[in-house]
């Protein structure tokens, strides 16, 4: 029997109304994080953080904080009561000049600027500073005292605005950086480019012309190193003193997220975290080191801004809000909570 042209087109949408019934009872709703507030910014001096680039949580669940406007380190216990000011600007050898990056390697405070690294105890005492050649990296993560991984852009003629959009070229590079010889020293690089029309446009239809917004890295535990934009990422490893691409293994792209992804992170068991800002949620992805999807995550109150460099610690998710006067309030929750 043969069907009719309109007959033929009931069938269909009758068939696309069901599947999308079914999809939508099969697809299990995102499992609720609740966090709680450990830190709260103030008015009062020792409370009053505007804005960061970074902070990291030690084995007592301290909380560092780098105040880039201030050029320095506030020190809070687990319940957000201040400890301690680390560091000043400019002052002498032991302080701060342009730091965007903050660290802890075996129990030692590491903060990075263009010129300098400066290595503190975990109470603030000044240990040493090491001369870098002037780079300005956007991210950089430390995988021992002397080697560091960062990311920085390079070849940035090739992206001037006055060269037409769809031939403007955007090119970042990774590199481990060797403190241990007499001038900081490339050992290996890998780079990475994208054309500008690849950039994701916003609400209004204009491509984010800040890239340091759109960029996210971190690396794991196990030396992982995870790597991209707002719509894909990749994930390398270090091995062996190299940086191996895993593209075969691990790799996300905008069909599924839709230029939200705003950060990621690993754990201790090399799971792949994703902060994803999408219709249905705002949250957390979570992901085998594989990449086989494992499960996802609502968190309240909802989430604004994740880290970029890495957001969890001792098994624990962080991220920070801004309150309406201006200063930042921290999170944070366990990853294994329900």
């Amino acid at each position: 029997m043969r069907l009719s042209k309109y007959t033929f087109y009931i069938l269909f949408i009758f068939y696309i109304i069901i599947y999308s019934i079914l999809l939508a009872f099969s697809t299990n709703p995102p499992i609720t994080l609740k966090a709680r507030k450990i830190f709260e910014g103030k008015e009062e001096e020792n409370y009053r953080i505007k804005y960061t680039t970074s902070y990291v949580i030690d084995d007592y669940n301290n909380i560092y904080i780098l105040d880039p406007l201030r050029q320095c380190v506030m020190k809070y216990d687990s319940g957000g009561s201040y400890i301690k000011t680390i560091g000043r600007k400019w002052k002498n050898k032991a302080e701060f000049m342009y730091i965007r990056s903050l660290d802890i390697v075996n129990n030692k405070l590491i903060a990075g600027g263009p010129t300098k690294i400066h290595y503190l105890t975990l109470n603030g005492e000044y240990l040493r500073n090491k001369d870098i050649e002037f780079q300005i990296a956007w991210q950089r993560r430390f995988i021992s005292e002397s080697k560091y991984i960062q990311f920085r852009q390079i070849d940035i003629e090739k992206s001037n605005h006055s060269i037409p959009e769809d031939k403007r070229i955007y090119t970042m590079i990774i590199e481990i950086v060797d403190l241990e010889q007499a001038t900081s020293k490339t050992i290996q690089s890998m780079k990475i480019s994208w054309k500008d029309t690849q950039r994701p446009k916003n609400k209004l239809g204009y491509r984010n012309t800040n890239l340091e917004r759109r960029l996210f890295f971190d690396l794991s535990p196990s030396k992982r190193i995870l790597f991209g934009r707002t719509d894909e990422f990749k994930v390398y490893e270090y091995k062996d003193g190299k940086i191996i691409e895993l593209v075969s293994e691990v790799g996300y792209t905008a069909n599924e997220y839709g230029n939200k992804i705003q950060a990621v992170a690993g754990d201790n068991l090399d799971n792949i975290w994703i902060f994803v800002d999408t219709v249905e949620y705002v949250g957390l992805k979570k992901y085998s080191k594989y990449g086989g999807f494992i499960e996802k995550y609502k968190i309240t109150p909802k989430p604004k801004f994740f880290s970029k460099q890495r957001f969890i610690f001792n098994d624990k998710i962080y991220y920070h809000i801004y309150t309406k006067d201006g200063m930042i309030s921290i999170y944070s929750s366990s990853i294994n909570a329900k």
